[in-house]
């Protein structure tokens, strides 16, 4: 599993490349209006958000890729 964008952080990544407490993290200071989820993502802390419709895309992909591969 990939490990969090935030630096000297290796807990494993849940939402938008960020762990569960980096990411509650980035919340609070947009919230406070401190930064935006554009900034972030600019500055490698946050990967953009995927819109509905792309993570089904790449799943389905990969479900048939691996319907085309021979059985194990």
């Amino acid at each position: 599993m990939p490990e969090c964008l935030t630096p000297e952080c290796d807990r494993e990544v849940t939402h938008r490349g960020l762990c569960k407490g980096c990411y509650s993290s980035a919340i609070y200071y947009i919230g406070i209006k401190n930064t935006s989820w554009d900034e972030l993502v600019k500055r490698g802390l946050a990967m953009p958000v995927i819109r509905r419709g792309q993570h089904g895309g790449l799943f389905r992909k990969a479900l048939d890729a691996k319907r085309r591969a021979p059985d194990e």
